[in-house]
């Protein structure tokens, strides 16, 4: 159980950012917050791919000054630290778009400009410390950049109050497939002056803009450069088991359709448990590609093109999550509306947390999308399975939503307790829901 002391340090963003500075004084001067991995698996070496690709040329900055990240400039996603860029506005190369927006801010000079870096160096971006979010909007500007300057330094702004030593695993393995090696990162941690900075553009964002050919082909190389062989298999799930039960969205119940997908000879994968070169290799040989709606999705975007279909389990209402993207890299993209209910949270602004919502079967629509991609599960559902495990992910979701900080419970609970209602799932008590919970 958290502590008297852990819970008034949660309840206090203030006190939280100024212990984070007060760990990064600390431990910045220390030779263990540069550390990082030895070794990731293969990295791409660029030097060997297919010549004559048409790859938009980089822009070059020359003597260019960079600084570290100070504060998060857009909903704790987009930092301010990074090169600061000579006309900004107009220059839509180095500008990070999410959504059709942009929504990052120029980096402001230091009084302090640092020491001139020689030699070329490549820009890389943000490094956000979220799976999808880096997958899908802010990793892609490296495939380009490599491809011209296989060998340079690749200079990624950390968020703020962070050290090397806290970036996660995943972030460096996908620097590795896209072609930067640990030590081929250079992270923002004092101001310095880049004498050669090359930048290409940000390809693909949470946008329904088709990917270009010429980011596409460059990708189509990774899995021979990588030697990844595809392993077969007619179908195959990716699931999101676990998220409910910490309050992120998914499907209540979701473990019931594992086990009959299972059943039903459907391969199950685990993003979270599999390496990135097995997981590459698993998309690479599925014919059918099945997602419950989710980060894991993002990860089919760090390779190209595959003849497969690719079928989403929606679990928002209308969502057509990542389909600009995805739609050029298969033979078939389809969004299968299998929600009967959706309960979500409101913040304290009114404002409803959709990402983080919890979707509910429609039974007859699921059954009938998977069997019209070949996939019968009806024989092998159990229901009374599928009943308990619903209500267990439901109270699971409930409890950890109910905790939020920033919550407007009154909405919250009104919308709940309607989703809850026509999912034929009773609001919790207390004592109930502990009791699911055991």
């Amino acid at each position: 159980m958290p502590s008297i002391l852990t819970k008034a340090i949660r309840a206090n963003p203030r006190l939280q950012a100024a212990l984070s500075r007060a760990r990064v004084a600390l431990l910045s001067p220390l030779p263990s917050s540069d550390r990082r991995p030895d070794k990731v698996g293969p990295v791409t070496d660029w030097g060997d791919a297919r010549p004559g690709i048409q790859v938009p040329p980089t822009q070059v900055f020359r003597d260019i000054q960079i600084v570290p990240t100070r504060r998060f400039a857009y909903r704790n996603k987009i930092a301010d630290g990074g090169p600061v860029w000579p006309d900004f506005e107009t220059n839509t190369v180095v500008r990070h778009l999410n959504h059709r927006q942009f929504v990052d801010s120029n980096a402001v000079p230091w009084q302090f400009s640092g020491p001139k870096l020689r030699g070329p160096m490549v820009w890389g971006g943000r490094c956000l410390f979220h799976f999808g979010h880096l997958a899908a909007e802010h990793m892609n500007r490296l495939p380009a950049s490599l491809y011209q300057h296989p060998r340079a330094p690749v200079v990624f702004a950390l968020p703020p109050h962070q050290l090397i030593r806290d970036v996660p695993g995943y972030f460096w393995k996908i620097a590795a497939w896209f072609g930067a090696a640990p030590q081929q990162v250079h992270f923002i941690t004092r101001p310095f002056i880049a004498e050669e900075l090359y930048v290409s553009p940000q390809v693909e964002e949470f946008s329904p803009i088709p990917s270009p050919d010429w980011y596409l082909d460059l990708l189509d190389e990774l899995p021979r450069l990588n030697g990844i062989e595809p392993i077969p298999y007619d179908a195959l799930y990716v699931h999101r088991l676990g998220f409910v039960g910490i309050g992120q969205g998914g499907h209540a119940g979701e473990q019931a359709l594992v086990d009959a997908l299972r059943r039903a000879g459907v391969a199950i994968m685990n993003p979270g448990k599999e390496s990135l070169q097995r997981q590459m290799g698993l998309y690479a040989g599925a014919r059918k590609l099945i997602f419950a709606e989710g980060s894991a999705m993002h990860g089919r975007q760090l390779m190209g093109r595959v003849d497969q279909k690719i079928l989403v389990l929606r679990r928002r209402p209308q969502s057509t999550m990542a389909c600009g993207p995805l739609g050029p890299r298969c033979r078939e993209l389809e969004y299968a509306p299998i929600i009967r209910g959706f309960a979500m949270a409101f913040n304290a602004e009114n404002a409803p947390v959709r990402p983080h919502g919890l979707a509910f079967y429609n039974k007859d629509k699921l059954f009938e999308s998977l069997k019209k991609n070949g996939i019968d599960i009806a024989p092998h559902w159990d229901n009374e399975a599928y009943d308990r495990l619903k209500r267990r992910d439901a109270y699971a979701w409930y409890k950890a939503t109910m905790a939020r900080k920033s919550l407007n419970r009154d909405m919250t609970l009104d919308h709940i307790r309607k989703a809850f209602g026509e999912a034929g799932v009773p609001m919790p008590s207390d004592a109930a829901t502990a009791a699911t919970l055991r």
